[in-house]
C-alpha cells in the first residue's frame, strides 16, 4: 500500500512537470505553431529522474516516451480523483 501511495505521489509529481512546458510556449503562439507539432511527438524518449525514498541513492533514471509519461500521468490522476470520491463518501 505505501508503494502504491509513493508511485502516485511520483507520477502525480511528474505530472506537473509534464504540463510545465506546455504552458510556456502558450504566451508565444507564433513559435509554437511553426515547430510545436515536432516538439510534440508521441514517439519522443524522455528521460526523468525519479527520487526514491527507501534508498540512500535517492533517485533513479527513468525513460519512457512522451505517450507512456502521458498515460502514467492520466492513470495517477484518474487514481488520486477515485481516492478523493472514496474519501468524500466516508
Amino acid at each position: 500500500m505505501k508503494k502504491l501511495a509513493i508511485v502516485t505521489a511520483l507520477l502525480t509529481a511528474s505530472a506537473g512537470f509534464a504540463q510545465a512546458p506546455a504552458s510556456a510556449p502558450a504566451a508565444n503562439p507564433a513559435p509554437a505553431q511553426s515547430g510545436g507539432a515536432a516538439s510534440e511527438d508521441p514517439n519522443e524518449r524522455i528521460c526523468r529522474n525519479i527520487e526514491t525514498t527507501a534508498t540512500r541513492l535517492g533517485r533513479a533514471r527513468e525513460c519512457k516516451t512522451r505517450a507512456e509519461w502521458a498515460a502514467l500521468a492520466r492513470q495517477a490522476r484518474n487514481n488520486a480523483e477515485r481516492a478523493q470520491a472514496r474519501s468524500a463518501q466516508n
